[in-house]
């Protein structure tokens, strides 16, 4: 890559002189990555095209894995709407429903497997992003 391509920060306006970590997007994982980093006094930097939360979800299901690593940044339990899913069904159009997992109950006090919507999710983690 050429340094053509290397965007200087002073171009960028209320950029901080220096940084540590650069995100670019802030969709779940960037948005996660950034508040993870900053409670940590890492300095961040996250740019994205788009200024507001898309309104429309592109993840619908969280594993308690990902719930467990969402719960390190500091959202609560009640900051965003969770629906735990109690069993998956995998399904064909040609041979019908082949298989069918159990994801009732929870691992380490988080549900297995729950669904959400993730622009509400995105707000949550961006509201905690303005705290840092």
């Amino acid at each position: 890559m050429s340094l053509d391509h290397v965007m200087n920060l002073a171009n960028l306006p209320d950029a901080p002189p220096e940084v540590d970590v650069l995100i670019v997007g802030l969709g779940p994982v960037g948005a996660t990555a950034a508040n993870l980093l900053g409670r940590y006094g890492v300095r961040v930097l996250a740019v994205y095209a788009a200024t507001e939360v898309f309104s429309a979800p592109r993840a619908i299901a969280l594993d308690n894995e990902a719930l467990r690593i969402l719960q390190l940044p500091g959202p609560s339990e009640s900051d965003f709407e969770k629906v735990a899913i109690p069993c998956v069904c995998m399904k064909s159009p040609l041979v019908g429903e082949f298989g069918q997992v159990n994801t009732f109950g929870s691992i380490d006090g988080h549900p297995k497997l729950v669904t959400f919507y993730q622009p509400e999710l995105e707000r949550c983690l961006r509201r905690r992003l303005d705290r840092l």
